[in-house]
């Protein structure tokens, strides 16, 4: 599933999440989602609405109800991204790599 770039309607600051189907209801489009910025500056949660794509639609600064899950933020989309391809060779092998 993909990554996600946005700007926190709270703050403008540029945010980056991820998101899986299994994070949203998908009887409902567009679907809402939790999103936690975890910058210190701001660390507000908004309602964002996706569509079957995952691609954000619109958003909310308040909890809107109907997410099922929140989702918090990454601070640095190349070690979430070497950690998710270190996670993925895991599985397929079945043995942890150091």
């Amino acid at each position: 599933m993909p990554y996600r770039f946005n700007n926190c309607p709270h703050c403008g600051k540029q945010i980056i999440f991820w998101i899986e189907e299994a994070d949203i209801d998908s009887g409902k489009y567009p679907a809402p989602i939790y999103i936690h910025h975890t910058d210190k500056s701001c660390g507000k949660t908004s309602t964002f609405y996706v569509d079957s794509l995952l691609r954000v639609s619109y958003t909310t600064l308040e909890k809107k109800a109907g997410a099922i899950k929140t989702i918090k933020t990454i601070k640095s989309f190349s070690k979430d991204r070497k950690k998710r391809q270190k996670k993925k060779i895991e599985e397929k092998t079945g043995k942890k790599s150091k």
